[in-house]
């Protein structure tokens, strides 16, 4: 079976219309299903939950470059594609989305993922307790903020010394995946370069 990408989903011809997807595409029974139930003339809802699924799915998607969770990544396809303000992806779309990530990420790819994300939570948690800290300090603290303010202070001080440990590790985790892509073992041991590898 073909891997699942966005080029192999999604084709599109000189006029700016999308293609029917190739052989290679049509053998996974989601792909075909997907092109089969948009019924409009340019295919286009095809076109935006393609979009969604790359979004979710490939880690050079902005989402996945930034960190966000699954939802975030929905509410940016949603803005980006057009899509109502009410669309969620249906389970189709999921099994698409979960057989693209699988293969575009191996242990390395997905450690950096999580580690994004981290990231990313650190930083949106921060920037709340900050607020709240902004807050209690603007509006004057009284006997019975002390330990509130005390409490905002220490987890912003936590908060903080967690993110060089987790630029550290994400870093290491993009070594690792640098050489997991320029190297992997085949069956019996032989170690091939990713230049060897032909494009299906």
């Amino acid at each position: 079976m073909a891997r699942i990408t966005l080029e192999r989903i999604l084709t599109i011809d000189s006029t700016g219309m999308p293609k029917a997807p190739s052989i290679t595409q049509i053998l996974d029974k989601d792909v075909k299903a997907l092109w089969i139930r948009d019924k409009s003339p340019d295919k286009s809802m095809y076109i935006k939950e393609a979009g969604v699924i790359y979004y979710l799915a490939d880690p050079k998607s902005p989402p996945k470059q930034q960190g966000l969770s699954d939802n975030e990544a929905i509410k940016m396809a949603i803005d980006n594609y057009d899509l109502p303000k009410d669309y969620l992806p249906d389970d189709i779309v999921w099994k698409v989305v979960k057989k693209y990530a699988e293969q575009a990420a191996g242990p390395a790819m997905k450690a950096i993922i999580s580690l994004r994300k981290s990231l990313h939570n650190v930083t949106i948690a921060s920037d709340k307790i900050n607020e709240l800290l902004n807050d209690k300090l603007t509006n004057g603290i009284g006997d019975n903020d002390i330990a509130v303010t005390i409490s905002y202070i220490d987890s912003i001080n936590k908060k903080i010394t967690d993110i060089p440990n987790l630029l550290a590790a994400l870093r290491k985790a993009e070594d690792e995946c640098l050489n997991e892509q320029e190297t992997m073992t085949a069956r019996g041991g032989v170690q091939i370069s990713s230049s060897m590898i032909e494009e299906e």
